[in-house]
């Protein structure tokens, strides 16, 4: 099953089967636009067809897209902790576990709603993504999202206030990826090396994103017109 043939197959029939998707291919081809487009495709549709009336869905669309749209920038000082959970001090000074941004994400999302959530990982190739990860690469498969993966930490560290929301059960955390959050990464072809690529292959598809040499045709010629340059350029 895993053997799709991407190009015959849209952008989103890869997302919609796989849940997770890399974008990647030479800096400035757009990847990160490319990727939040996908997003707002998505979620538009849902939305549409969820809604009983077409204005409906469109006056609520930008709100929409706000709230199920997250975009991570990553970096080399990204850790687990900070994505994933981990332990701070709070005000007091006290040192307590503290939910990352993927399980901020995952609390904000009620179960009654159906439209899609993305979590934009961009440029996901700078973080060391197998420390990162962590439980995350079984927990977003999808046998495994509705039980969930269990999580190290000492449920008692974790401040009342920041469980609500969490999947606790029996004194254990689990990290629970819901069915309709999907991920698109970007990663730029010069920066990746092959453990980087050999750690996500399993969980994401992978879509080439590269030049339109159609539309740099178009750019080329657009440029020329416009400044009347004739000499020196040729077809090839």
């Amino acid at each position: 099953t895993e053997k799709l043939d991407n190009e015959q197959l849209s952008d989103k029939t890869l997302l919609e089967y796989k849940k997770a998707m890399i974008l990647y291919g030479p800096p400035g081809t757009g990847k990160s636009y490319q990727a939040r487009k996908m997003a707002e495709g998505m979620i538009a549709e849902a939305l549409r067809n969820k809604s009983a009336n077409i204005s409906e869905a469109i006056s609520n669309l930008q709100k929409t897209l706000d709230s199920h749209i997250h975009v991570l920038q990553m970096h080399p000082n990204y850790t687990y902790d900070d994505f994933i959970i981990g332990k701070s001090i709070d005000e007091n000074g006290k040192i307590v576990v503290k939910s990352g941004k993927l399980l901020q994400i995952i609390k904000s999302i009620k179960k009654e709603d159906k439209i899609p959530h993305f979590v934009i990982l961009d440029e996901i190739n700078r973080v060391d993504i197998s420390r990162v990860f962590g439980e995350l690469f079984t927990a977003m498969e999808p046998s495994y999202r509705e039980k969930g993966v269990e999580l190290c930490v000492n449920v008692n560290d974790i401040p009342e206030v920041e469980k609500e929301g969490l999947d606790i059960k029996d004194g254990k955390l689990y990290l629970k990826v819901p069915q309709n959050l999907y991920f698109i990464g970007t990663m730029n072809m010069i920066d990746f090396s092959l453990e980087q690529v050999f750690a996500l292959r399993r969980c994401f598809l992978w879509r080439l994103s590269t030049y339109d040499a159609d539309r740099l045709d178009e750019i080329i010629s657009e440029k020329v017109k416009d400044n009347n340059i004739s000499e020196g350029i040729s077809d090839d």
